[in-house]
């Protein structure tokens, strides 16, 4: 198994991300027919990253058979190794199910969303591990667009394997979301990059004419701050 996500990276992908990809993290495959390798143990299928939650059903030859007793499962990798060698006409299925994206992948989408912020000016260098509260509805929702852009490419690019039956109608919406999304990233990204981002790193005064009204007969200049960085 690869090593887990931990901190707030794994709370963002977990609590955040993950819901709202909702079904495209537990898709179903029945009945897939494996490719055995050439070692005669192992069975690989289609799809990686299985839900562990969820056993596979492994059939042999019509014959249900055990996790552990019969066969190893690899959920990363989306592969059996059977314990004994296959032979010339063994037939090997799986039920299974998988999530689109591994967490791994989910948290380099919020890197790269995390990357491009901190480069828009006021730049910033921050972490997933240290971002301000604030931060994570405007980098959730640009993870969320990387998602949809690989959905969308993955639709286009699709070459017979078992989900999407409608790539097109997959295409199209993802689209649609990722125009939607557009528009609010620009708004969030105003909110984000606020003040509150800004380290001063020195400040000097100064007496500009910005005259205001005391009465209808007299005026009084006020000294203005500027923030210098």
């Amino acid at each position: 198994m690869s090593k887990e996500l931990s901190g707030n990276t794994k709370t963002l992908v977990d609590s955040y991300l993950v819901p709202m990809l909702n079904g495209l993290m537990d898709i179903e495959v029945h009945d897939e027919i494996g490719r055995i390798k050439a070692d005669t143990y192992t069975t690989s299928f289609a799809f990686q990253n299985w839900n562990s939650d969820v056993r596979p059903i492994i059939i042999k030859n019509g014959t249900i058979k055990t996790e552990t007793t019969d066969y190893r499962a690899d959920y990363d990798n989306g592969e059996i190794r059977m314990v004994v060698a296959l032979v010339a006409g063994d037939e090997i299925t799986s039920s299974y199910r998988f999530e689109l994206f591994n967490r791994h992948t989910l948290a380099d989408f919020y890197n790269r969303a995390l990357s491009f912020f901190n480069g828009v000016r006021p730049s910033t260098s921050y972490t997933l591990e240290n971002i301000p509260d604030e931060w994570v509805d405007a980098l959730t929702t640009s993870a969320y667009k990387y998602a949809l852009q690989s959905i969308a490419l993955t639709a286009m690019t699709w070459r017979g394997k078992l989900i999407f039956p409608d790539p097109s109608a997959v295409l199209s919406t993802a689209n649609t979301l990722i125009a939607s999304i557009a528009g609010d990233m620009y708004t969030l990204m105003l909110r984000m990059k606020g003040r509150s981002a800004i380290q001063p790193h020195s400040v000097a005064t100064g007496r500009w004419r910005t005259p205001q009204s005391v009465n209808q007969t007299n005026w009084q200049q006020y000294t203005t701050i500027r923030a210098g960085g």
